[in-house]
C-alpha cells in the first residue's frame, strides 16, 4: 500500500489488474490532480476546428462512482481506492466539487455490511480514516449530517455514530433508546 501511495498510480495500472470502476478513476484523478490541469491546458483546437483535449468532469465521475458503489458488487470496491482518497483529503486541497465525497464514503460504509467480517473490517477502517480526513476539510453541520444519514438504516445507522462520529440526533433511523445510549456512552457527541 505504501508503494501505491508513494508513486503515481495510473488507471491503466489498475486495469492491468482487472479492476476498473468510476471509483478507481476518481481515486486516480484526485491522487494525480496535475492530470486534470494538463487536460484543461490541452484544450486546443485541431486543424479542422475540433477540440483535441478531453474535459475531465470530477462532478460526473463523482456521481458515477456513487452510483457504481450502489449498483456494483461491493467486492468490486478496492480498499486501496478508499485509502488513496483518504490520503488525498489529508492534504486538505479539495475542490468544492469534491464535497460529495462524504456521501460516497458513507455509501461504501453502508454496502460494506455485505462483506465477510475480515474484509468488512478492512474496508470500514479505510472509510473511517478517509471520513475523518474529509471532516477536517469539509466540516459538517447538523443539516449536512442529516442529509448524508437520510437513507442509512440497519447496521449502518449506529456505525455513523460510532465510526464516523455523527451526532446521534442527526441519524433519524436510530431509535430513541439507541440515541440515549450513545449520548450516555459518549457525552462529547452531544
Amino acid at each position: 500500500m505504501s508503494d501505491l501511495l508513494a508513486k503515481e498510480v495510473t488507471h491503466g495500472d489498475v486495469l492491468e489488474q482487472g479492476i476498473s470502476s468510476p471509483l478507481v478513476a476518481l481515486a486516480h484523478l484526485v491522487n494525480n490532480p496535475h492530470l486534470i490541469e494538463a487536460s484543461r491546458d490541452n484544450q486546443g483546437l485541431s486543424d479542422q476546428g475540433q477540440k483535441t483535449g478531453v474535459e475531465v468532469s470530477i462532478d460526473m465521475l463523482m456521481r458515477s462512482a456513487r452510483e457504481a458503489v450502489h449498483l456494483a458488487p461491493i467486492q468490486a470496491v478496492p480498499v486501496a481506492a478508499i485509502k488513496i482518497i483518504g490520503k488525498v483529503m489529508e492534504k486538505g486541497n479539495l475542490a468544492p466539487s469534491q464535497q460529495s465525497l462524504g456521501s460516497l464514503l458513507v455509501g461504501v460504509l453502508d454496502r460494506s455490511q455485505h462483506l465477510e467480517p475480515i474484509h468488512q473490517k478492512e474496508l470500514q477502517d479505510a472509510v473511517k480514516n478517509a471520513f475523518s480526513s474529509y471532516r477536517k476539510v469539509f466540516p459538517l453541520d447538523a443539516d449536512a449530517e442529516r442529509q448524508i444519514a437520510r437513507y442509512m438504516h440497519g447496521e449502518t445507522a449506529p456505525k455513523l455514530v460510532t465510526l464516523l462520529k455523527f451526532n446521534p440526533d442527526n441519524v433519524r433511523s436510530l431509535t430513541a433508546k439507541e440515541r440515549i445510549a450513545f449520548k450516555q456512552s459518549e457525552p462529547s457527541l452531544i
